[in-house]
């Protein structure tokens, strides 16, 4: 075919992908951030790097009171940026982000993590060829070359999306697809979480009805916490998990049994299985280490466990919700 010929019918497909897209579903993506100077611009970067249309996305990034340079990356770049300093909560921050989306779709994913170049892609086309209503993606953890115990841990325990949903019907927000519509007739998260709100809302969600899938090809990375950082996070998302329960319609003596069984190690035969599904052979080299680190860790968050029970004491939350099964 000639030149010319060739040009011709390029510039027709080009037409027709650009007609096929008016099809799509438009995107928001929001990413909630506080003191992120360091790690924002590798989020900024990846998200604004999709392979999905340019024209049917918006990228909302929303403040949450960063003291640091955050603030000024993000007002130099092509995204939409929203504050939300009332309330220091990541999930107050992605109701702020929500009440200016208008995209069919919210995609939602954190300001430590970087999308994979058909992170958009992939999410929406899980959302439309299973027919789901949200979309749970995988969260891949960054190593570096020597990785520390911590980050081993941290890579083994945390964010495994498929077993929340497949366990749990619920998901975290570090990966995830939500139809706007289901913000409109659920409501938003609630924002006086620092914790535990993303799996709350979903469960929620699930529990009406709504239809929420893994997908395994819609993938964003995450680098692990070195051991630090990584039981601070523990205590914090520990002390929330009451909160969570609760909202599953578990009563106050069941919370504490299931706090307490969080002292205890792991198993050797359910982290043979971990490392076996996580796949990352320094795992297996350094596997008593690991065992004794984990141990720490659960022994932590089952602290912060109880710290949030005695936080909230006799609460009336803290009971079950009607029609839910009593305790066995």
């Amino acid at each position: 075919m000639p030149a010319s010929q060739r040009d011709v019918a390029s510039g027709a497909e080009d037409g027709r992908a650009r007609r096929d897209h008016r099809w799509l579903p438009s995107v928001s993506v929001i990413v909630p951030m506080l003191d992120a100077e360091r790690v924002v611009e590798s989020c900024l970067e990846a998200v604004l790097s999709q392979t999905f249309p340019e024209e049917r996305t918006e990228v909302i990034f929303v403040d949450n009171g960063s003291r640091d340079g955050t603030c000024e990356i993000i007002q130099r770049s092509p995204v939409i940026f929203v504050e939300e300093h009332g309330n220091k909560s990541p999930y107050a921050a992605r109701n702020a982000g929500i009440a200016v989306a208008r995209g069919d779709v919210v995609a939602l994913t954190d300001v430590s993590c970087a999308p994979a170049r058909d992170w958009l892609e992939r999410g929406v086309a899980a959302l439309e060829e299973r027919r789901a209503d949200l979309v749970g993606g995988r969260i891949e953890f960054v190593l570096p070359p020597n990785p520390t115990v911590g980050e081993l841990v941290d890579a083994l325990l945390n964010v495994d999306v498929e077993e929340s949903i497949t366990n749990h019907r619920a998901c975290m927000t570090g990966n995830l697809f939500v139809r706007r519509e289901l913000f409109d007739r659920l409501g938003l998260f609630e924002a006086d979480l620092r914790s535990g709100g993303d799996i709350r809302w979903t469960r929620r969600a699930t529990d009406a009805g709504f239809r929420l899938v893994y997908s395994a090809d819609a993938v964003v990375a995450y680098p692990a916490r070195p051991l630090g950082p990584l039981l601070r996070k523990l205590f914090r998302v520990g002390r929330g998990v009451p909160r969570v329960w609760s909202g599953f319609g578990m009563s106050h003596r069941r919370m504490w049994m299931s706090a307490l069984r969080g002292l205890l190690p792991t198993p050797p035969a359910r982290l043979a299985e971990r490392i076996r599904r996580r796949a990352i052979p320094e795992m297996h080299r350094r596997t008593p280490q690991i065992w004794m680190a984990l141990w720490l860790c659960k022994a932590v968050r089952a602290g912060g466990c109880v710290r949030g029970l005695l936080d909230r004491g006799s609460e009336p939350g803290l009971q079950p919700r009607p029609g839910s099964r009593p305790d066995r």
